[in-house]
């Protein structure tokens, strides 16, 4: 049985389907006469690119660059959409404590609307064994009172997440418990 793919797991956001070849930024390519810089879509789609190619370096030098031309028009979709692709590629890189600030930023822009973002902050929340905060987070998108943008599809990606979650949440809880607990305490020698 093949394993269904959601548009929340770890490839960037594509916006479209149009796939755009990217051409290298840093060796001066363009044309001398033609100052056209690559737009904003451009970058996106060079990052992810570069993200599906595993080229995990370039695709966030390209989604920076997307972030900035992005804070530089005011485009909060854009911002959104970069921000969420930044934490899918540092993710990846294992720098989960920036994956999950830019994960974090996207969730609140999109005022928690944007399920790619909840699902990746969510994700690296459980990387880092914020289990308790993870689990009220994906409750709260969720919810039915919850204004999340996300399809059955990504709602059924949360809800495997959430369970994730739970998993690993009582574990830790009764490892704190056991730390205070008599029977854990060592006997120590009074002087």
């Amino acid at each position: 049985m093949a394993e269904e793919k959601t548009s929340t797991d770890a490839s960037p956001d594509n916006g479209n389907d149009d796939a755009i070849v990217p051409t290298d930024l840093d060796e001066g390519n363009q044309d001398e006469n033609n100052d056209e810089s690559p737009s904003l879509d451009d970058l996106r789609q060079m990052g992810n690119y570069h993200f599906s190619e595993g080229d995990y370096d370039q695709a966030l030098t390209l989604y920076d660059l997307a972030l900035e031309m992005a804070r530089n028009q005011g485009n909060d979709e854009a911002l959104i959409l970069n921000l969420s692709n930044r934490s899918a590629c540092l993710f990846k890189m294992e720098n989960y404590e920036e994956a999950k600030q830019s994960a974090q930023e996207a969730v609140e822009l999109s005022n928690g609307k944007n399920a790619k973002a909840s699902y990746r902050l969510a994700k690296t929340k459980i990387m880092l064994k914020e289990y308790t905060e993870a689990v009220e987070f994906l409750e709260k998108i969720l919810s039915p009172s919850s204004e999340s943008d996300a399809t059955s599809g990504q709602r059924k990606a949360l809800n495997e997440l959430l369970e994730d979650a739970k998993k690993y949440q009582p574990k830790m809880k009764d490892r704190i418990v056991n730390l205070f607990t008599p029977s854990s305490i060592k006997n120590v020698k009074r002087e």
